[in-house]
């Protein structure tokens, strides 16, 4: 992962299901996409089984960022 393209966001959020999300700014050059980005860092445990798998340490991105090598 290219960390150094993510800026953690203060923008706070609770999923009653998933629990406390992280958002990130993308950088994108000179260009700052806001909360573009986000992840739960410590999910509740019960959100596994209805999300399919455990999702700790995945970023999912904004429909609108390409995700590219």
């Amino acid at each position: 992962m290219r960390s150094e393209l993510l800026e953690e966001s203060d923008t706070p959020y609770h999923c009653p299901w998933k629990g406390d999300t992280q958002y990130f700014s993308v950088k994108d050059g000179d260009t700052l996409l806001r909360d573009r980005a986000w992840s739960y860092p410590t999910p509740i445990p019960t959100s596994f089984d209805r999300v399919g798998k455990d999702f700790s340490g995945y970023v999912a991105f904004w429909k609108e960022v390409s995700v590219t090598e």
